[in-house]
């Protein structure tokens, strides 16, 4: 397998382990605080980047200011930068939104210039889960029975967009 057309993904007995790098489509990282997941991402985006990749970076913890992030790790790749890193829940709530018109976009024919995106959360968890349940948008009353009906908020179906694109 030629190098310039793969990801390296791991290593195997001295030698690389490597993947076509546009049938990647996608990645999760998950691990315990301090084991190097930041590092991680951030060594595939740099991969990523060498090969023509346009990214969306969203870095939960970036603006809490806790130290090293992985926003910190690849700023110099700002370039590569589709939009300017996303640090708060209402600017990545924005940018999941915003992938989602670009594959509107791209599948219905109006945007006709293709390259590779990859949209990054670091923090997803932290993200999700600073959020309060949903809020009940309008209350219906029926005869004897009482409903409740809220909106479905992004951050309830987020996984599922993120992962499927619905």
């Amino acid at each position: 397998m030629e190098i310039k057309n793969t990801l390296v993904v791991g290593h195997r007995k001295g030698e690389r382990i490597l993947v076509p790098w546009r049938n990647s489509n996608g990645l999760l990282i998950a691990g315990i605080p301090g084991t190097g997941k930041s590092t991680t991402a951030s060594y595939y985006i740099h991969q990523y980047a060498y090969k023509g990749t346009k990214f969306i970076i969203c870095d939960y913890n970036a603006a809490l200011g806790t130290g090293e992030t992985l926003l910190s790790r690849v700023n110099h790749l700002e370039d590569t930068f589709l939009y300017p890193p996303a640090t708060t829940k209402k600017q990545i709530e924005d940018y999941i939104y915003q992938i989602q018109k670009i594959g509107d976009d791209r599948y219905s024919g109006r945007q006709t210039d293709h390259f590779p995106i990859l949209f990054v959360i670091d923090e997803f968890p932290a993200f999700i889960y600073d959020y309060s349940p949903p809020q009940v948008t309008n209350t219906k009353v029926s005869g004897d029975k009482k409903s409740d009906e809220g909106e479905t908020r992004i951050t309830e179906r987020a996984p599922d967009f993120i992962v499927t694109g619905k």
